[in-house]
């Protein structure tokens, strides 16, 4: 689903700085799966070409496209948690960006767990007062704090599809005001 994602966001973008006068007809051709544009690989491939993404992006993305290769065909086997050195080469974007993206998805796992445990009543009591107890009774289970580092693969890469799509948006931009402003010299 993440790889779509990004996919939807590659086709979105190329067909944001298509020129203007292009049919709508001439336009589903080219993005049709037997047109020069139909695959994710020949977007991302353009993509990278146009500088709509830079290289880092590129290979992030193609990390991606191997990631949804694997569950493709080994469905039954595939982990999240088995391929975090693929997930990792997700969030090569730049200095600092693996690290502020685990540090954001360890925030939001955490934050979720409490807000849901915070919400927990027995007999009509609130199992849980305040925020200090509920950490406290994460940090005493082994279980939950299991069951909290299998979620953080998926976080991680939710919050790195995320950031690809928006780096997608911010150099379709780019790409656009330029082909814009070329067309009126």
């Amino acid at each position: 689903m993440a790889a779509s994602q990004v996919d939807y966001f590659l086709e979105k973008a190329l067909k944001e700085i298509a020129p203007k006068g292009i049919s709508k007809n001439k336009l589903d051709n080219i993005f049709d799966f037997t047109g020069p544009l139909g695959t994710f690989s020949s977007r991302l491939n353009i993509a990278l070409y146009l500088r709509i993404i830079n290289d880092q992006v590129f290979q992030a993305i193609n990390a991606l496209r191997g990631l949804r290769n694997d569950v493709a065909h080994k469905p039954k086997t595939f982990s999240l948690s088995d391929k975090q050195d693929s997930i990792d080469k997700l969030y090569n974007l730049g200095v600092g960006v693996p690290e502020t993206l685990h540090s954001c998805a360890i925030k939001g796992v955490l934050k979720a767990a409490i807000d849901h445990a915070l919400t927990i009543e027995i007999d009509d009591d609130r199992a849980f007062t305040d925020v200090r107890e509920v950490v406290r009774f994460i940090q005493e289970n082994p279980g939950i704090k299991r069951s909290m580092e299998e979620i953080l693969p998926k976080w991680k890469l939710g919050l790195g599809i995320a950031l690809i799509c928006g780096i997608i948006f911010y150099g379709s931009n780019k790409v656009s005001h330029i082909f814009n402003n070329s067309s009126k010299v």
